[in-house]
C-alpha cells in the first residue's frame, strides 16, 4: 500500500529519548531497540461527543471530529518488544514520556502494520498514516488521510483494545464512508449512554446535600443487599 508516516517532530523525540530510562533499564536490548527502531506514529481518538450530535452519519472524519492525543512509539524484535506514549499532560505543556508497555499485544499491533504494507488498495492517492483510536468501541484503526477526506480509507486493526464490532473485518480497507456507516448504529447508542450518564450527575450534582447524602446511603445499603444475596447459598431440596 502507498502511504507516507508523518516524522516525529524533534520535541517529541526529545521527551521519548529523554523520558526512556524512567521507564526501561538503560543498557538493555529493549532500551536499544526502542531507542534505534522504534515506529513513530501520531494518534487520534473519534470525539464521541461531536459525531454523536449529528443526526445523520457524516460522510468524512475532518479533523474537528477528532482528538490528537500524542505519539506512540513501538518496536520488536524476537523476545524484546515494547512501546511508549508521548504526549502532553495539558494543552499548553511540552511533550513528555507518560507511559510504557510491553504487553503481547505490541507484537500483534506491530504484525498488522506490516500487513499494511502489503495490502492491496486500487487508489491514484498518496495517503497519510494516522492511527485513529475509537475508544468508546474498543477498537483502533489505521486512518490512511488523503488530500480529498472522501477518499480516506479506515481500515480495522487490530491493536491495543479488544478489536472491533463483529460486523467490521479486520484488515479491510473501508471507504471512510462505508466505515461511518457500519459503525454508525454503535455511535449513537454509545452517544446516548453517554449523555444519559452526564444528565443523571448534573441532576445529582443539583440535589441539596442532604438528599445526595439519603441517595448515596440507600445505594449502598441496596449495593450490601445485592451482595449478600450473592453470596447466599440457595435452600436445599
Amino acid at each position: 500500500m502507498n502511504y507516507k508516516t508523518p516524522a516525529a517532530p524533534p520535541v517529541v523525540i526529545r521527551a521519548f529519548t529523554a523520558g526512556l530510562g524512567n521507564y526501561v533499564d538503560p543498557g538493555t536490548p529493549l532500551w536499544s531497540l526502542l531507542l534505534k527502531k522504534s515506529v513513530a506514529l501520531k494518534w487520534w481518538s473519534l470525539d464521541l461527543f461531536k459525531i454523536g450530535k449529528f443526526d445523520m452519519t457524516p460522510s468524512t472524519i475532518t479533523d474537528d471530529l477528532v482528538i490528537t492525543t500524542g505519539w506512540r512509539f513501538t518496536a520488536a524484535d524476537g523476545d524484546y518488544y515494547g512501546g511508549c506514549h508521548v504526549g502532553s499532560v495539558t494543552l499548553d505543556s511540552p511533550p513528555i514520556l507518560t507511559g510504557f508497555s510491553d504487553d503481547v499485544r505490541i507484537l500483534t499491533f506491530m504484525d498488522s502494520l506490516e500487513q499494511l504494507k502489503a495490502l492491496s488498495v486500487a487508489s491514484s492517492y498518496q495517503f497519510e498514516l494516522r492511527m485513529l483510536r475509537i475508544a468508546w468501541l474498543h477498537f483502533d484503526a489505521f486512518w490512511m488521510r488523503t488530500g480529498d477526506a472522501s477518499k480516506d480509507i479506515v481500515i480495522p486493526c487490530a491493536g491495543f483494545v479488544e478489536g472491533p464490532p463483529n460486523h467490521l473485518d479486520l484488515m479491510y480497507p473501508y471507504p471512510v464512508q462505508d466505515f461511518l456507516t457500519a459503525i454508525w448504529p454503535c455511535v449513537k447508542r454509545a452517544y446516548y449512554k453517554q449523555e444519559h450518564h452526564e444528565k443523571a450527575k448534573t441532576e445529582a450534582l443539583a440535589k441539596p446535600s442532604g438528599e445526595r447524602a439519603k441517595d448515596a446511603a440507600r445505594e449502598q445499603k441496596e449495593s450490601a443487599q445485592r451482595i449478600i444475596d450473592a453470596e447466599t447459598p440457595p435452600p436445599r431440596l
